[in-house]
């Protein structure tokens, strides 16, 4: 594959699928939290993220504008579901998927 392919790849696993889900746990994680030294080191986790996610996200944009966009797009459409199973199964426990 062509190195553009293979950050493609990188880059929706793990920064727009993997980073996206990541900003939704720690602030669902944050919101409850009463400790202040959690909650600070939550903050600092959260903005890491946020950055990770928009960087994913704006990566992915970018590639696809390229002379290879139509392969990324060929690319993330076969290997999304892979990529969206390998979340599930990273983040949800083998009793709670259907």
């Amino acid at each position: 594959d062509p190195l553009e392919l293979d950050v493609a790849r990188a880059c929706v696993d793990g920064f727009c699928l993997g980073e996206t889900v990541a900003v939704r746990l720690f602030a669902a994680l944050r919101a409850g939290c009463t400790v202040r030294t959690a909650r600070v080191a939550l903050d600092r986790v959260l903005r890491d993220e946020v950055f990770h996610r928009d960087l994913g996200w704006d990566l992915l944009e970018w590639l696809l504008v390229l002379p290879v966009g139509p392969d990324v797009r060929r690319l993330v459409d076969r290997e999304l579901p892979a990529m969206f199973a390998r979340l599930t199964a990273g983040y949800a426990p083998p009793a709670s998927r259907a």
